[in-house]
């Protein structure tokens, strides 16, 4: 069971796009230092593969993104299975959110922002409506404001 939550954290932390995850020698020695079985690692990324469905979220302009509201993309991730609704839904282990622009990026027109992936290709859709409508644009570049407030010792 941890080796698998494992598993799903470093799919979703290191899939850059469908096809691109750490490489098996890069990612060996570092599993391994958690005692983790590698070959149920391989079988849950074939698994990851071949289950999920994604579509792209596109921008609707050229601007600099001003907010992105984390309820909203919160309940994107909810749209694609990642949470529960009532106390008995399942949850997808496969759903994710791949944010790729933030706060005070500039995006052109067309330029992809963010992958939405799901095992269920008719939950697509509506999430991503719900991601677009998460954020603010401006034609004016924005501060992206500090990420490290304090250093506590």
């Amino acid at each position: 069971s941890s080796v698998r939550t494992m598993s799903i954290s470093t799919i979703s932390a290191s899939v850059k796009s469908s096809s691109s995850v750490l490489k098996k020698e890069e990612r060996n020695p570092i599993f391994s230092i958690f005692g983790a079985d590698l070959n149920s690692f391989d079988r849950l990324l074939q698994d990851y593969k071949s289950k999920t469905c994604s579509i792209e979220v596109i921008s609707p302009c050229e601007a600099y993104i001003e907010k992105m509201d984390t309820e909203k993309i919160g309940l994107c991730a909810l749209a694609l299975g990642g949470g529960r609704l009532t106390k008995d839904s399942v949850i997808d282990p496969f759903a994710s959110v791949e944010v790729l622009k933030k706060t005070g990026d500039k995006v052109h027109k067309s330029e992809v922002i963010a992958i939405l992936r799901a095992t269920d290709q008719s939950l697509l859709k509506n999430a991503k409506n719900i991601y677009l409508s998460a954020l603010s644009f401006s034609s004016s570049k924005v501060n992206k404001g500090k990420v490290i407030y304090k250093t506590i010792a």
